[in-house]
């Protein structure tokens, strides 16, 4: 039994919480939070007891081995690094980290502590990830795909009125790529690897957080666009084109639905979610088998720490190139 613990309150933490009660030998342990107030409140939701306000003491609890972390980004790095350095598996959400250097280091410092290090990132991990791939070899030349995920903050309301939320602090290295745009880019770089020029651009705040953006994957035979927005509402989809089909992708994070268009206007239906499923179970899941299952896991282990170190390097080019300024 894996006895791991919380780092972070907020509804993310609850859906992992619920999503990895689907996984066999995960157990929830611990909760923390900055104040003993929150973390009782947070812990008595789960029925459990054992609370910490202070990180040094949870990263040394003999108790707990693994640590999922969803606190604010500008934390990430500092927090896994502290839990990894005392020998926790560590699940840390997506952006792992702000730069290409530190996601580098802190997969060495979880070599070094013979740990896991991993990102909470949904799509890849998804098995209709794999229905995609195999539809994409049924449409034909592949000349452009455009991943989208533009839905309206729930902070929106609270940012025009003036008050400063999380998710538009810059101190906080929020916003919009860092915390939708991600899902794009990810599912982008797992798929089309192998790009060779980029092109980015965005609407910011005076403070350089972005509020929407977009951005262009230049490749040999094909370009990749990503749009993202948290002050308007998309269309949900995202498409791949093919010369002999197209595929449609209902939201992008957990991959709702996928369809497959074909030249003659028929559409065929390749995958629709079921009402019971929790697609965090699978981010979950996959942690649970990197821990006690590696040497069978290793070579996708190492996949998922590439990819990460991608994804980082690339979200910060796209903050260059847009203007954000952490």
């Amino acid at each position: 039994m894996i006895h791991y613990a919380t780092i972070g309150t907020g509804w993310i933490t609850e859906s992992f919480i619920q999503a990895a009660k689907q996984v066999k030998g995960l157990l929830l342990t611990a909760v923390y939070s900055r104040t003993q107030e929150q973390a009782n409140k947070f812990a008595k939701k789960f029925n459990i007891t054992n609370t910490y306000t202070d990180l040094n003491k949870l990263a040394q609890a003999s108790e707990i081995q693994a640590v999922y972390i969803a606190s604010p980004n500008a934390f990430h790095y500092s927090q896994s690094k502290l839990m990894l350095e005392h020998k926790k598996h560590v699940i840390c959400e997506k952006p792992i980290t702000c730069s290409k250097e530190e996601t580098q280091d802190l997969i060495r410092i979880a070599k070094e502590n013979n740990v896991i290090f991993m990102e909470a990132i949904m799509p890849i991990h998804l098995p209709q990830m794999k229905l995609i791939q195999d539809t994409m070899k049924k449409i034909g030349r592949i000349s452009m795909a455009r991943f989208d995920y533009s839905q309206l903050s729930s902070k929106y309301k609270a940012l025009i009125e003036g008050k400063l939320p999380n998710i538009f602090n810059i101190n906080m290295k929020t916003g919009c790529v860092m915390d939708i745009g991600v899902y794009c880019l990810y599912t982008a770089l797992h798929l089309f690897p192998d790009y060779n020029g980029i092109q980015s651009n965005a609407v910011l705040l005076p403070s350089t957080i972005d509020l929407c953006g977009g951005s262009i994957l230049k490749y040999e035979d094909k370009l990749v666009q990503l749009s993202y927005s948290k002050v308007a509402n998309g269309s949900g989809y995202s498409e791949i084109h093919g010369d002999k089909g197209t595929i449609l992708i209902k939201k992008i994070s957990t991959l709702q639905e996928i369809l497959l268009m074909h030249p003659d206007g028929e559409t065929e239906i390749i995958y629709q979610s079921k009402a019971d499923i929790q697609p965090m179970q699978y981010e979950a899941q996959q942690f649970y088998d990197f821990i006690t299952k590696f040497n069978s896991n290793q070579d996708y282990y190492d996949y998922c720490n590439s990819l990460a170190i991608k994804v980082s390097e690339t979200l910060a080019l796209i903050r260059n190139h847009s203007g954000v300024n952490f």
